[in-house]
């Protein structure tokens, strides 16, 4: 289903109800989630983490790998859930900030119409009778902005490995069994050997801005990899 993206209104979506689940539909076909630096741990355990060069704009962005295809996803599934970590960006969904008009430097609360969680019958109401946010409503306020924070954190973290060329093309081939192997291309990891032979300096301030959990917790990730290939070998026994 499209989606269909619009600022919250309280007259225009007085009525309007959120449903909780346990599904992630949104996410059956999505491959990649972006990610923010401070949940790096927790996914780290789940899937691997890598970065991304973005064809629009060219800068860099982190993200969990979820599937080696553009429309697969092993972790979330109709059969059952592979991960016991949700990231942020997963559990947003169905709202996100968008800027109020094209121009404008002010964000607002949006919300995808067409999800599977939004209804008029069932679910917790985002306004009052009298178009007042609820409480629930105001939970994801807050939460929109503490996610806005981190991403522009995280941008900082991502733009510092950039700036000091720690940041390498990863090629890798991986054997998935009878279905042969699969090539990943077009993701970033940290480069080990530059990481190592780092400059006293730049590994000062990697320390001082907190950044080395990260980077590590990214590195190790990587490992992941392999349980993605057994995920791919399930599904392609199923």
């Amino acid at each position: 289903m499209n989606k269909n993206i619009e600022l919250l209104d309280n007259n225009k979506h007085r009525n309007l109800k959120l449903k909780s689940t346990t599904r992630f539909e949104h996410m059956y076909h999505r491959n990649m989630v972006p990610l923010v630096a401070n949940e790096f741990m927790h996914a780290a355990i789940n899937f691997p983490i890598f970065f991304i060069k973005e064809a629009n704009t060219a800068e860099f962005k982190a993200v969990g790998l979820l599937g080696f295809e553009q429309d697969e996803n092993l972790y979330f599934t109709p059969e059952r859930l592979n991960t016991n970590y949700f990231p942020l960006n997963v559990q947003r969904y169905p709202f996100v900030l968008a800027a109020e008009t094209a121009d404008s430097e002010n964000f607002a609360i949006a919300i995808d119409t067409n999800s599977e969680l939004v209804s008029s019958t069932e679910g917790q109401r985002l306004f009052t009778d009298d178009g007042e946010p609820t409480d629930d409503l105001h939970k994801v306020s807050t939460f929109l902005s503490e996610l806005m924070t981190k991403e522009l954190a995280t941008k900082k973290f991502v733009d510092y490995l950039v700036d000091n060329d720690l940041l390498h093309e990863a090629s890798l081939s991986l054997a998935l069994g009878d279905e042969g192997n699969t090539s990943l291309n077009g993701v970033y990891k940290v480069n080990e050997e530059r990481l190592d032979e780092i400059e006293p300096d730049v590994l000062a301030e990697l320390h001082k801005r907190h950044y080395l959990p990260a980077i590590y917790a990214h590195l190790t990730s990587i490992g992941q990899l392999q349980r993605m290939v057994a995920l791919k070998r399930i599904k392609s026994q199923s």
